[in-house]
């Protein structure tokens, strides 16, 4: 359907609004033996071209929904220090054992934070339970933001698992860090989470304060009567978290980051 309108405003200028509606089908099939090989031949070839905007046109078509045999493709991409950043989405979807491990090392100390931040938020978004401890060791010799991503994709990987290291670290002299700490224990998805955020809300930093404030609501739903702006006003929501919690810790549900459902008060 096409729809088009034609109007003028006050100033006497022409609007047009337009309004475009397709409907086709699309028709899904395995695709014959060696079919899939031909179709990224080229793409695969380009990788390799000495044109920077070549090879970065083609990792954009690989990177896409990379297949198998595109493994070997990807990983020498990944050391080219030119493109390399062109190679991380690719290695995120194809998601195997040396895919992960190359991101491991573009994430690792030895890499500049331009690889190192996308290389953690790749392996943050593949959430292998196997890369708890590795993404651990990273974020514990990171600094600043990078570090602070590290945490927060810790979270994500490890489950309760993270919750120790990370309820360590809660009243560091740090705001970035503070942040990624509260991130990362909302990552959880714990019930555990819970207090180590609440004990949050007494932070001296008031980042650190409405980044526990907003981990609370992710995880539970819930949000205080009180802001945490000014120290005073959050040590009420503190008090009204503390009582909500010895009540309902048992019954609460726990949401993950990526449920969403409306905020309620707490009551």
């Amino acid at each position: 359907m096409f729809e088009q309108t034609v109007h003028g405003n006050e100033n006497n200028e022409i609007i047009a609004d337009l309004k475009v509606d397709s409907e086709f089908d699309v028709r899904l099939r395995a695709p014959n033996p060696g079919e899939l090989e031909t179709a990224y031949k080229t793409f695969l070839h380009d990788l390799r071209s000495r044109d920077i905007m070549v090879k970065s046109l083609a990792a954009s078509a690989v990177d896409q929904n990379p297949p198998l045999f595109a493994e070997t493709a990807l990983l020498t991409l990944s050391k080219d220090p030119v493109v390399s950043a062109e190679s991380i989405e690719g290695l995120m979807r194809l998601a195997t054992p040396a895919a992960r491990a190359r991101l491991f090392e573009m994430a690792s100390t030895r890499s500049s934070d331009d690889d190192g931040q996308p290389a953690i938020q790749a392996l943050g978004e593949i959430g292998n339970p196997q890369d708890c401890q590795a993404m651990l060791a990273i974020a514990s010799e990171k600094k600043n933001y990078t570090q602070a991503e590290a945490y927060i994709m810790a979270g994500r990987i490890c489950k309760e698992n993270a919750i120790p290291t990370l309820t360590g670290l809660v009243g560091a002299n740090d705001s970035q860090l503070l942040l990624g700490i509260a991130g990362g224990l909302a990552n959880t998805s714990s019930h555990l989470a819970v207090p180590p955020l609440i004990g949050m809300l007494l932070d001296p930093d008031r980042n650190a304060r409405q980044a526990a404030a907003d981990a609370l609501a992710t995880l539970t739903r819930r949000t205080s009567n009180h802001e945490v702006g000014d120290e005073d006003s959050a040590k009420q929501s503190y008090v009204e978290w503390s009582g909500w919690w010895s009540v309902n810790s048992t019954t609460a549900p726990i949401y993950s980051s990526d449920q969403c459902s409306a905020v309620q008060p707490l009551s």
